[in-house]
């Protein structure tokens, strides 16, 4: 399995996310990471929302195991409601 990532850079620090996408076209959200300096600036969830984009174009199912990821989603119903479709229960 591969394992990819997302990155925000901001100066010398940079947030990410990483997931991977199996043999069957399902994305898994793994750990996103924001640095201290860089948190409560809305990054975090915007990799979320990028990793979640991303799922949809391919057309993949979504498996959440991060738990910031899951929360994000859990704060904004409006992005869980657009992609329930992908979320895997």
């Amino acid at each position: 399995m591969r394992i990819h990532r997302l990155e925000e850079r901001v100066g010398d620090s940079v947030a990410f996310l990483s997931y991977s996408i199996d043999d069957k076209k399902q994305m898994t959200i793994w750990h996103t990471e924001v640095p201290p300096s860089l948190q409560h600036m809305g990054i975090g969830g915007k990799l979320v929302e990028e990793a979640v984009q991303l799922a949809s174009r391919d057309s993949s199912r979504l498996r959440i195991v991060c738990p910031f990821a899951k929360e994000h989603l859990a704060r904004h119903p409006e992005l869980k409601e657009r992609y329930a479709l992908l979320l895997k229960p």
